[in-house]
């Protein structure tokens, strides 16, 4: 074939390996299949056979929980690389069987048949303030537990606050009033109360991180 070819590349990628389907213009086969591992060697040879080809090339696979390092290492390197909406992918009535090189296959026929729905990539900055958001809602939710599994053992020692709103000031003097006699019952009341209040330093400085960038340029849209 001459340097006017076309080549798809569907990718089904993992955190430990990545397999690859290449399709030549419109012909019904893969023209190359192969597996690579996802060390920084292993790459350089996926980037060498990639460029090997003679024609345009064009890679896809699906967004999950591995990111966007590949795409980036790929676009970095002169190769066009898109990511595309798993729940979107078009998918046969009936056919549940899966394995690494049907779906790369699979991607790759829908790739060159413009039947994929591709994502939105955040640039490094804007992943990192994404991941700095996502952190602080798993500090909150952390938070949140220590609080249950804290209220949820004074319950059943007798101690509950009637005064008012819980987490409040006055919430906060009444706990430090509590005394346990049981050295195993202090034990415990002082490590939900140290685990609760290291909670919720972790979430000041996340907060606080986000409320830094948030004014930055480039950032508004996306920290929320």
């Amino acid at each position: 074939m001459g340097k006017n070819s076309m080549y798809w590349a569907g990718m089904d990628v993992h955190a430990d390996k990545i397999q690859v389907a290449v399709y030549r213009d419109t012909e019904a086969l893969p023209c190359d299949e192969y597996e690579v591992q996802t060390d920084a060697r292993s790459l350089g040879r996926l980037l060498k056979k990639l460029k090997s080809l003679q024609g345009e090339i064009r890679c896809v696979y699906e967004a999950g929980p591995c990111g966007y390092e590949l795409h980036r290492y790929l676009i970095d390197n002169g190769i066009l690389c898109e990511i595309t909406a798993p729940a979107l992918i078009p998918k046969k009535a009936g056919d549940r069987v899966k394995t690494d090189r049907r779906d790369a296959r699979n991607l790759g026929l829908l790739y060159r048949s413009g039947m994929l729905t591709m994502i939105y990539v955040l640039d490094a900055e804007q992943e990192a303030a994404r991941d700095l958001v996502r952190a602080r809602e798993d500090a909150v939710e952390d938070v949140r537990r220590k609080k249950h599994h804290l209220c949820k053992f004074l319950l059943r020692h007798g101690h509950r606050y009637r005064d008012g709103k819980q987490w409040t000031q006055a919430h906060g003097q009444w706990l430090k009033a509590i005394e346990f006699g049981n050295i195993s019952l202090k034990t415990v009341f002082d490590g939900y109360t140290l685990a609760l209040e290291l909670a919720n330093e972790h979430l000041a400085r996340l907060t606080k991180a986000i409320e830094e960038i948030s004014i930055t340029p480039g950032h508004q849209k996306y920290v929320s």
